[in-house]
């Protein structure tokens, strides 16, 4: 069995037999740069209060200078993002569920369930067709459109499973590949809409809290541990 290419103008002609699981660990040569980041301690409780003029009242008004709204989610929103083509948004939230609205009139275009816990990533794909959601379950749930007369039909594909808990998504900006960084250190490649897993990179020393497809195609992801920033091209 051939061995899953590394190569990202690969990736839309790869053969379903031909994908690979196996873990890649990162070697340090692959690290960019390492920041070091002074005096960023997390802020106390008591340091809210100090000097901050007192707490802000519940009542207070707040102007919204917003030209759209949607208020479909029944608690915290964690992540939004725009259809690269249609006046269409998704998000996700502390709700369990994500949702596809119109931002011309701000109504609800379809709900997207199926988790269990916050939905904390929403990421189209590169043309728009399929669009996919992350969630702290640990789950990434890829849906796409029905037929080509209008963007109001939507079916659910597939389910993939891997992660502990999904922090960000980031589709190849060329091809319907999906890239995705975990709590638990790891990143994960997959081909869609089969759903195969294409790779898993191991080795970072803490969640990986973003990433994103270089020009050329490649992976490039950003690791927080111990007051330092790592950035590592996969």
């Amino acid at each position: 069995m051939a061995a899953p290419s590394n190569h990202p103008e690969d990736w839309n002609g790869v053969e379903e037999d031909e994908l690979g699981d196996e873990e890649v660990f990162l070697d340090p040569n692959d690290v960019l740069e390492e920041i070091q980041v002074d005096g960023d301690a997390p802020m106390d409780e008591d340091d809210d209060d100090e000097g901050g003029g007192g707490a802000i009242e519940d009542d207070a008004q707040v102007e919204d200078n917003s030209i759209q709204h949607f208020d479909g989610h029944a608690a915290s929103v964690f992540a939004v993002a725009a259809h690269p083509s249609e006046p269409l948004a998704a998000s996700g939230g502390e709700d369990d569920v994500g949702y596809i609205w119109n931002v011309m009139h701000g109504e609800l275009v379809v709900k997207l369930t199926g988790h269990t816990d916050s939905v904390s990533a929403v990421e189209w794909s590169f043309d728009g067709e399929m669009i996919a959601t992350g969630g702290m379950d640990g789950r990434v749930r890829i849906w796409r459109r029905v037929g080509k007369t209008d963007w109001k039909n939507w079916e659910f594909v597939t389910e993939l499973q891997g992660p502990d808990e999904v922090k960000w998504l980031k589709w190849h900006p060329k091809g319907n590949v999906l890239l995705s960084g975990s709590n638990d250190a790891t990143v994960w490649l997959w081909q869609l809409p089969s759903g195969n897993t294409m790779q898993v990179f191991a080795g970072h020393e803490g969640p990986v809290e973003c990433g994103a497809f270089t020009a050329d195609g490649k992976p490039r992801t950003h690791t927080s541990s111990n007051n330092e920033i790592t950035e590592s091209v996969l």
